[in-house]
This record gives C-alpha cells, structure tokens and sequence, in this order.
C-alpha cells in the first residue's frame, strides 16, 4: 500500500539519472486535471507559431497521474500519448527485480512512480508534469528538484496519512516546495490553508513573489485577467485574454493554477522572456499574443476522462443519451460535480445515479455534497479489484445504499427507487438506463468505478465493431 515517504524510489532508480526538471502538482482535488491541462498547454506551446517563429525546438513532455483509469501504465504519457504497454511492463518487471532483490520494500506505488520516472529519462523528456502525493515530503529526492510546484485545493481527506485538520493536510502537501522554486496556489484556498503555504514557503525559501495567480502586464506583458472581462488595446488588437466563459468554477480554479504554472515554466526553460519589452521591438508581438490565447484556449478544448465526462454507454446499454461521469470522492470534490450537475441539467425534476464508493470514505458527506434528492432512483454498486493496487477496497453497495437512505429520508412517500446491486457495475449500469428512461443519468463516487465503467465502455465498443465488421 502507499506509506510516507519517497526513499524508497531514490533506491530504485539510484543508478539512474533523472536529467528532466519537472513541474510538481500536490493537493486533494484537481491535481489531474491541472497536470493534463499543462500537458496540453506545453503542446499549444509547440504549435505556436512563436516557437516556429523563434525556431525553437519543440518540448517533449511526460506526465505522470494517479489513479490510472483503464489500464495501468495509461497514468504515464509522453508527448500527451500514453506510454507503450510492452516498455512499460519490460522495465516494470526489472524495477520490480530489482525491489526483491534488493530488499528494497518499495510498494507498487513506489514501483509504479519509479518505473514514470525511468520512461521519461529513457524518451529524453525536456520535462515532466508529475502529481506528487509528498507525504512527508522532506524525503522527496533532491534530484528531482522541480521547475515549479503547484498546490491544488485543499480539503480533508486521506486523514489516517496526512493529519485529521486542513491546516495539517496543507503543511503535508506543502512538502513539495523548494529553496528558490516558483510555488504557485489558488487564490481561493481556505485562510488556513494559505497562512500554511506561506509558513512553510519563508522555512523552505520557496519563491514567494510567485503566489499569484492573477496576472497582470508585468507577468506576460500582456493584459491577462482572470476575473471581470476587459479588452486589451493597443499591438493585441483589443483581444480579449481570458479563459472561456464555458468553465465552471472549479474548472476555471484549475485552468489558472496551470496556466501559471506553464508560463512559469516557460520561463524557467528559457523560451519566452518574463516581460515583454523586447517583444514589439523583434516584431513578435503577435506571435506571442497568439501564443497567450492559444493557453487560455486550452481548458476548454481538453476533456479529461472520469472529470465530468460527458459518455456514450450506447455500445454498452442501447441508451442514446450521454451520461454524465465524474470521479469525485470526496466532499469538495462532490461540490465541484453538483455545480456541473446544475449547469448540465438545469431543469431535471428527477436524476438516477450510480454510486460506488472506496471503503474508506465518508460515503455520507459524498452523498450530501452531491445533493441526492429523495426522488432521485439511486442505484448503488461495488467497483472491482483495482490492478497494481489490491490495498484499494470498495465500499459494500448495501452500505452506500444505507447511507443514501439516511441522508435522503427514506421515510419520505415520494421517493425514487433504491438498489443495491453488489459488484455488478455492469447490471447496475443497465438497470440505471433503464430506469431513467432518457433523464439525467450521473455515475460517480470513485475514480476505480470510473475505470470500471471505461473498461466496460471500451468492451462493448470492440465487440460491437467486431460484429460489424464485414
């Protein structure tokens, strides 16, 4: 199982040198979206037309997340493409050697992480956007000193590793943060937590001056907002640069942080300049306006699997209609996914839902944070074994489904259905279907049942065009 402490991957990769400097991403919520929105911005970087212009050459990038969702190497990307599964299970298996035979006690966590870092310096990545759990995270290794490091929001969970309080949980993931290394969080941290990272970031001498997330022309030369709309003027054309209206605000949270933390990154790596004062006098103004844009442009254009995913389970059920998927698992997280319920399906006078949920969490604050109502048909179930992971353990349904008897009023004449239907995520999902009879469909709770479902998803879809072939 995942214990504190990053020791053990320094043993396993001792002999191996990690030349990549890296962009750190910690917190409880939205570290993989923050990590594929970056991804995706280093990508809109080497489309630009001012790394063309510039003749630049292009990033290769890896980046490293957890959970994986369908299979276990698809947590690893190089140049956004998930890692070949024969080289991942090839030095997989040699990591792994090298842990019995060493006595190295690493857990498949630590293997995993080990075996990212070691495809990343093999591929000669020029960096690697990496989700960091830091636990203690003064035994980070020394040589994988990062670029930038990026806190997400903070809310509670993981209590038995990380402290029972936000602030304890803060000064954990806080442990990312390096002498002289950009740190960058959200404006919109609880007072604690951010009295936290501005603790720890004058103990550590984390660069300070970079908290920010707003920007102004000092920060890229141009006027970038993130708040009320406003035109630039002048060389930009009177472009607007902001995100799109589209993102929700957890959506928009995230889409700074990273937005931030690449531009920060940028700079680190040399290829766009901290002002742009020299820009109007090499005519590459326009360039780099567009290249701005091209960022902001990005979350809006990215879809992350398991974050309120919009899927098909026509392939799977026979149901037209898209559902509405989300990992979230924990109170903040279910928050999150009930402003999207809201915006998705404004005028649902009754949902049906799919729950599964870990056996450690407080299944009844996920239930009141999703706001379930008593007319709302909830099917619950149990997400399978989870690969590399057997420490994960789901949640009985009959307990999920008690929960949601209990903070639903049961009692109540004018409820929806209730089922407990085990381990069949697969029956659950059809009876789902057909029990919402075209309505607002949301399947949440766990990124393990989301990976069930994609699994599944994924199935019916080869079988379905193996039946079709001619």
């Amino acid at each position: 199982m995942i214990t504190p402490g990053l020791s053990r991957i320094s043993r396993l990769l001792a002999t191996a040198p990690l030349p990549w400097p890296a962009i750190h991403v910690a917190g409880t919520n939205g570290k993989g979206s923050i990590c594929t929105y970056i991804s995706a911005m280093l990508e809109a970087y080497n489309a630009s037309s001012y790394r063309t212009h510039l003749n630049q050459k292009q990033i290769s990038h890896g980046r490293f997340t957890s959970p994986h969702l369908i299979d276990r190497w698809d947590c690893i990307t190089i140049d956004g493409k998930v890692v070949d599964e024969g080289e991942f299970k090839r030095i997989e298996s040699k990591l792994k050697g090298q842990n019995a035979g060493g006595g190295i006690g690493a857990s498949e966590f630590e293997v995993l992480t080990a075996t990212a870092f070691k495809l990343f310096t093999n591929a000669k990545v020029d960096i690697a956007v990496v989700e960091v759990e830091p636990t203690s995270g003064k035994e980070a290794p020394a040589r994988a000193k990062p670029l930038v490091t990026t806190l997400a929001s903070i809310s509670l969970d993981h209590q038995e590793w990380l402290g029972d309080s936000l602030a304890a949980i803060a000064r954990e993931k806080a442990g990312i943060m390096k002498n002289g290394v950009p740190a960058v969080y959200g404006a919109g941290v609880q007072v604690e937590v951010a009295e936290v990272f501005e603790t720890v970031a004058n103990e550590v001498g984390a660069d300070v001056s970079s908290f920010r997330t707003e920007f102004g022309t000092t920060d890229v030369g141009l006027p970038v907002h993130f708040s009320a709309s406003r035109t630039a003027s002048g060389d930009t054309a009177s472009a607007d640069f902001d995100f799109s209206t589209a993102l929700g605000t957890h959506e928009r949270a995230n889409a700074i942080l990273a937005f931030r933390s690449t531009w920060l990154a940028l700079q680190k790596l040399k290829r766009i300049p901290k002002s742009s004062a020299p820009l109007s006098e090499l005519g590459l103004l326009p360039h780099y306006a567009a290249l701005v844009q091209s960022l902001l442009a990005v979350p809006s254009q990215v879809t992350n699997p398991g974050r309120s995913q919009m899927l098909s389970l026509t392939a799977l059920t026979g149901r037209v209609e898209p559902v509405l998927l989300d990992g979230a698992h924990n109170a903040e997280a279910a928050l999150a996914l009930r402003e999207t319920i809201e915006t998705r399906f404004p005028d649902a006078k009754r949902r049906t839902w799919v729950i599964a949920a870990s056996s450690t969490k407080d299944v009844a604050a996920l239930i009141k944070g999703f706001d379930v109502e008593t007319v709302d048909d909830v099917l619950t179930v149990e997400f399978g074994e989870v690969d590399g992971m057997p420490w994960v353990k789901a949640m009985s349904a009959e307990k999920v489904s008690q929960a949601v008897r209990e903070v639903t009023n049961r009692n109540d004449t004018e409820c929806g259905q209730r089922h407990s239907l085990g381990a069949g995520v697969e029956s659950g999902l059809k009876a789902a279907c057909q029990a919402s009879n075209g309505g607002p469909l949301i399947i949440a709770g766990s990124l393990y049942l989301v990976g069930d479902v994609l699994r599944l998803v994924r199935r019916a879809e080869k079988r379905l065009k193996r039946e079709c072939a001619p």
